[in-house]
């Protein structure tokens, strides 16, 4: 059942995305990374706005990359110390892919995935 394995920037206690500030101290994190990555909406879209993906997040989708070639076009060199010094990591996350961008992909993390899913 699950077989796909994808990247993702993950805080390592929080379990949240860089930009999904969840308390003051990732604020000013989350908001210098989002105004980097606001300027290049081709290279940085949000899901509604990648080719493949085209809608919004369902509830226990996270944003990932299907490939370490992915993730490096993504973050520079640079932007993933900066995560590093901000408590974020790379994760390898097994799940169910169900939408595959361009630019990223939604992934159901195996610890959300339960037998009511529907992917539509």
């Amino acid at each position: 059942m699950i077989v796909d394995l994808a990247f993702r920037i993950e805080h390592e206690t929080e379990n949240i995305g860089p930009y999904r500030a969840i308390s003051e101290e990732h604020q000013q994190f989350s908001d210098e990374l989002s105004e980097a990555h606001d300027e290049d909406i081709n290279g940085h879209p949000c899901p509604q706005d990648d080719l493949g993906i085209e809608r919004d997040q369902k509830r226990n989708e996270v944003c990932a990359f299907k490939s370490w070639e992915q993730l490096t076009t993504w973050f520079t060199g640079e932007e993933l110390d900066f995560c590093q010094e901000n408590g974020f990591i790379i994760k390898p996350v097994r799940g169910k892919i169900t939408a595959i961008g361009k630019c990223q992909i939604l992934i159901i993390p195996e610890e959300l995935l339960t037998e009511e899913v529907v992917i539509l």
